[in-house]
């Protein structure tokens, strides 16, 4: 967007120097057709002809404040597009940090989305199996992927387990979570 907006600029600038450049012209003799600027109408040639020197001379040096002016412009216009050029190239860098924030941000929230859904996917109690122990229950994926959390199994199910070593199949126990409370 920034260099179509220093394109339609110096387009525009052109047109009002070359306007300018082309009047003055007519001041030195030239037989070039006057063009209408946005600040008022002109001389024709024929009109310009007719005119005495005094106000030949005073158009002339019209003209030729008005090109000055139109240059003046056209460079204080010309600065203030490179400083707003500087600025969009900060305002893209700055951009491209965001989108990179951004991407980051919404991984993470996919990640934890994951998580989160895994670890209510977890389940709650679990029938023990033949020649399954509590060491062999924790180190299940989804109950704990821990065979040394063998005890928090046997301290939630005291009152059904009668030895932590030996474990009746067919049984089923709870598996506690202790979820943060926070």
């Amino acid at each position: 967007m920034g260099n179509r907006i220093e394109t339609i600029w110096k387009i525009a600038l052109t047109a009002v120097v070359v306007s300018g450049m082309l009047l003055i012209g007519a001041c030195g003799g030239s037989k070039e057709k006057k063009i209408d600027v946005a600040a008022g109408e002109y001389y024709s040639e024929a009109e310009l002809e007719r005119l005495s020197a005094g106000m030949k001379n005073r158009y002339c040096n019209d003209l030729g404040s008005f090109r000055e002016s139109a240059q003046q412009e056209l460079e204080a216009k010309t600065r203030e597009l490179e400083e707003t050029n500087e600025k969009i190239k900060t305002v893209g860098a700055k951009r491209t940090e965001l989108d990179r924030e951004r991407v980051r941000l919404e991984v993470d929230i996919r990640v934890l989305k994951e998580q989160i859904t895994a670890v209510d996917a977890l389940r709650d109690s679990v029938r023990i199996r033949v020649g399954e122990s509590l060491k062999t229950i924790a180190a299940l994926p989804d109950v704990y992927n821990d065979s040394t959390k063998w005890w928090k199994l046997l301290e939630a199910n005291e009152q059904i387990l009668l030895d932590p070593f030996y474990c009746l199949s067919d049984t089923v126990i709870y598996i506690p979570r202790n979820w943060p409370t926070n």
